[in-house]
């Protein structure tokens, strides 16, 4: 069963899921304000009973869990449209 796992490729790094320092910012402070916003843990995320904003914030696919969220996941367009 070990060979099976000889092949396995490490997966790509972290910073390929992250957004820009700007993006991080602007959520951050959406979140700032937020009501939810209880000791920079969000009450309403679905993770582990409530995120760090910290940590929540940095991450493409992720987006704010209010209906409708503050914030969405973020898409960068293709460098030819830029």
């Amino acid at each position: 069963m070990k060979a099976a796992f000889h092949n396995v490729k490490p997966a790509q790094p972290a910073t390929v899921l992250r957004v820009p320092a700007e993006i991080v910012a602007s959520r951050r402070a959406m979140c700032a304000g937020c009501e939810f916003n209880l000791n920079d843990r969000c009450s309403k995320c679905d993770l582990c009973g409530g995120s760090k904003i910290e940590v929540l914030t940095q991450f493409v696919l992720r987006g704010c869990p209010l209906k409708p969220p503050k914030w969405t996941q973020y898409m960068r367009l293709p460098t030819a449209l830029v």
